[in-house]
């Protein structure tokens, strides 16, 4: 089965629209993460994105990790679960960490708790 892991349309003046999949910032040899979500006409991202991970070497679909929700000014809002820093996947090594908690108008408010990915 194939899916698609990466892409999306770009409109006359290269400027990202509609849905993309993107690598994360992070996107290495243990840390297969992408991001999906929607950019608007301008280029912004708007709505739900979503992470999805998949294990090295593993021929499931992606599975859904984490994501959050973006206001009209592109700041985080509302509950957002994300990777931790390090987060990372090998054979000898799962340092599969998220972050949930909650954002207001783009900050980090309150506590956040951080899991384990089994």
């Amino acid at each position: 089965m194939k899916q698609k892991i990466g892409g999306g349309e770009y409109n006359s003046d290269g400027v990202k629209i509609g849905e993309w999949i993107e690598q994360s910032d992070k996107f290495k040899y243990g840390n297969q993460s992408t991001w999906r979500g929607q950019y608007d006409q301008q280029g912004v991202k708007v709505g739900t994105w979503e992470i999805y991970f998949r294990e090295l070497g593993d021929e499931k679909p992606n599975i859904k990790i984490g994501g959050g929700e973006y206001d009209e000014q592109v700041r985080k809002i509302g509950k957002w679960v994300e990777q931790k820093d390090g987060f990372y996947y090998s054979n000898s090594m799962n340092n599969k960490y998220i972050f949930i908690g909650e954002y207001k108008d783009g900050v980090k408010q309150g506590q956040w708790k951080d899991n384990k990915l089994k």
